[in-house]
């Protein structure tokens, strides 16, 4: 039973979700953007090359930024990014079982490699040593024990800014909304039957940051760092490849789904966020769909 006393609390949660969601979707779109640019650069360094420039090696980031946007039709991207997904949730829980220190420094090297992505899409006008420099200050920051949460928060914004528009590039939005749906599914199974549990109580009890914080009058409110990430690609999808519309749409369905989510988790306990966050995002982008294109018909 809610208190008046709950309202303030929620209101301001309700906030603090808005302004995040809103942070990471202008870092994804600027480097979207970004990234539009860098393709078309590295295009025309392959077909007609200038002035002696050869091609930047595979490893480059402006290469793999290209090399993602490439057959996004493909339906086998499915399988792909489930599998790179689901291994990189057993490495985290097997490596938290064997040395959560280790754990902690594979996550920062992640987040170092994601903010220089979401950097060089940014920034993608100056040199690819920009966003390899302020990469470290960045995740230094968010791994820094006194930093605080909303601080975090807005860094954290732009890590997964860089994770969603690289991973929205690989594919078209029909089949992320696949791809979300097993992830839902996974989501179900890993909180009430699997390891994500025992995995976020660990990731908060080390200080390992795989969670988003909301702080509120001394409460502390948390939702997965792939809660966010996951359908934060489904969006720069809808941005690369459909419009812009269709992507505001999804955006204020996943962040109503993220407020439902932490309503209900205050009350019930740890609750699967993207059950709640993916229908309302996923849902009227798909009516929308149908409704546009039956009636151009």
């Amino acid at each position: 039973m809610r208190t008046p006393e709950d309202y303030p609390v929620l209101l301001r949660v309700s906030a603090n979700i808005v302004i995040f969601f809103i942070l990471t979707y202008i870092c994804m779109y600027l480097t979207l953007t970004g990234y539009g640019v860098i393709s078309i650069r590295v295009e025309e360094s392959i077909v007609s090359p200038t002035n002696g420039t050869s091609t930047p090696p595979p490893y480059h980031p402006d290469i793999v930024i290209y090399e993602s946007q490439k057959s996004p039709e493909n339906p086998l991207k499915v399988p792909y990014i489930l599998t790179a997904v689901f291994l990189a949730f057993l490495l985290v829980y097997v490596i938290l079982k064997l040395d959560p220190k280790v754990l902690k420094w594979i996550i920062g090297l992640s987040m170092y490699v994601s903010s220089v992505y979401a950097l060089r899409g940014i920034f993608h006008s100056l040199s690819i040593i920009y966003p390899i420099v302020l990469g470290f200050p960045l995740v230094a920051v968010i791994f820094y024990k006194n930093t605080p949460s909303e601080v975090k928060s807005a860094l954290l914004a732009i890590v997964i800014g860089g994770i969603g528009a690289l991973l929205g590039s690989m594919a078209y939005p029909i089949l992320w909304v696949a791809i979300l749906t097993a992830l839902v599914c996974y989501d179900v199974w890993g909180v009430y039957r699997g390891p994500i549990r025992h995995i976020s109580e660990e990731a908060l009890r080390l200080e390992i940051p795989l969670l988003v914080k909301i702080s509120v009058k001394e409460e502390e409110h948390l939702i997965g760092l792939g809660d966010y990430a996951l359908p934060m690609s489904f969006l720069a999808s809808l941005m690369k490849y459909e419009s812009v519309f269709y992507s505001f749409v999804s955006f204020v369905g996943f962040i109503l789904g993220a407020i439902i989510a932490l309503i209900i988790a205050r009350r019930k306990g740890p609750q699967p966020g993207l059950l709640y966050i993916v229908p309302l995002g996923v849902v009227p982008y798909l009516i929308l769909k149908f409704i546009i294109t039956t009636c151009s018909i």
